[in-house]
C-alpha cells in the first residue's frame, strides 16, 4: 500500500510540475493526503488538482485521485484511481460549466468495478465571504460480468469563510441508482473545513458527512475524514475565487458512501421483489435483466461487501 500512495504523490507531483511549466497562468491547485473510515472501511488517499486559463473567460480544472481502500476484517485492500477533468467559464463572480471523470474501483464489487461520470455544475460568489454551489451528474456503474447501473446525483453546497485561509462548508446530496427494474436512493448531508497556514502553503482539512437511503429501519452510513495539502497560489478564498472551485469524482455523486447507501438500497428493492408479500417488477424487465449477467459475476462479494452475506 505504502509503495501505491507513493506512486500516486509521485504521479500526482509530476503532472500538476507538468502544468505549471506549460500552462501560462496556472491560477491555484494543490496535491495532499487524505485518511478517511467510510462506516466499515479505510481509506487512504493522496488527490490533486490544477487550474489554469485557456482564454480570457475559460479555464481548465484537472483532478486526480489514487489510493487504498480497505473494508474491515478483509484480508486485502484495493486500489482505487481515477481522473476528472473540467472545463468552465469564469466571468466576474460567476463559473459555470461541465465535468468528465473516471474512477476505478479495483475489485470492490465483484471483480472489475468502474464509475464513468459527467454533468454541470456551477458556483457563485454571493458575497465576500460566502460562496453557494451546484452540480446534476449522471454516471454508470460497471461490473464485470454484469448489466450497467446508472447514477444520478443532484447536489448544493455552501462555503463561508472566516478569513481568507479559513472555510466551512456544508452540503447535500441526492443519489439515486437503478440496476435494471431495481432502483434505491440515497441523501447525504455533508459539513467540513480547510484551515491553511499564514506563512506557507500548507492546508488542513476535516469532513463529516451522513449518508441515508430509503430502507426501513437502515441506520446512516457515516464517513470522516482528515487530510493535509500543499497549496498553489494564495489563500484558500483565492483557490475559490479564481480557480480550482470544483469535485472531481467520486465526490461529485456524493461520496463513496453515498454511492453504496443508494446501491444497498437498490439491492433492498431486489430482494423485496422475491418476497411474495412485495410487488415486483414485470418478468420482461426482470428477464431482460438477468440476461445481462454471465458466469464471471460472483453476486455474493456484493452482497458481502455491503453487509448482507449469506450464513
Amino acid at each position: 500500500m505504502k509503495k501505491v500512495l507513493l506512486a500516486g504523490a509521485a504521479t500526482l507531483a509530476l503532472t500538476m510540475g507538468a502544468a505549471v511549466a506549460h500552462a501560462q497562468d496556472v491560477t491555484t491547485g494543490y496535491v495532499g493526503v487524505n485518511y478517511s473510515d467510510l462506516d466499515g472501511a479505510t481509506l487512504i488517499d493522496v488527490q490533486g488538482t490544477v487550474s489554469f486559463d485557456v482564454s480570457e473567460n475559460w479555464e481548465l480544472q484537472a483532478d486526480g485521485q489514487i489510493g487504498s481502500l480497505n473494508p474491515d476484517g478483509a484480508g486485502s485492500s484495493e486500489t482505487i484511481w481515477g481522473p476528472t477533468g473540467h472545463l468552465f467559464w469564469d466571468k466576474d463572480n460567476f463559473k459555470a460549466g461541465v465535468f468528465v471523470g473516471y474512477q476505478d474501483l479495483g475489485d470492490t464489487l465483484s471483480s472489475g468495478t468502474t464509475i464513468f461520470g459527467y454533468g454541470v455544475e456551477g458556483r457563485w460568489a454571493a458575497s465576500d465571504a460566502v460562496s453557494i454551489g451546484a452540480l446534476a451528474g449522471w454516471g454508470t456503474i460497471n461490473l464485470d460480468g454484469a448489466p450497467d447501473m446508472d447514477l444520478t446525483a443532484y447536489k448544493a453546497d455552501i462555503s463561508i469563510f472566516s478569513s481568507d485561509n479559513l472555510r466551512w462548508d456544508a452540503s447535500v446530496t441526492r443519489t439515486s441508482l437503478d440496476w435494471g427494474p431495481f432502483s434505491g436512493d440515497s441523501t447525504i448531508w455533508g459539513v467540513g473545513a480547510e484551515w491553511q497556514l499564514s506563512d506557507r502553503p500548507i492546508s488542513f482539512t476535516f469532513g463529516y458527512s451522513s449518508a441515508s437511503t430509503d430502507l426501513s429501519g437502515a441506520s446512516n452510513a457515516t464517513t470522516w475524514s482528515l487530510g493535509v495539502r500543499h497549496t498553489i497560489g494564495g489563500s484558500l478564498k483565492d483557490r475559490d475565487r479564481t480557480s480550482s472551485p470544483f469535485l472531481g469524482l467520486p465526490f461529485a455523486f456524493g461520496g463513496i458512501d453515498g454511492i453504496f447507501g443508494a446501491l444497498g438500497s437498490s439491492l433492498q428493492d431486489l430482494v423485496d421483489c422475491f418476497d411474495e408479500d412485495q410487488s415486483c417488477p414485470s418478468n420482461t424487465a426482470i428477464n431482460a435483466w438477468e440476461d445481462g449477467f454471465d458466469g464471471d459475476f460472483n453476486e455474493e462479494d456484493l452482497f458481502c461487501f455491503l453487509g448482507s452475506c449469506n450464513d
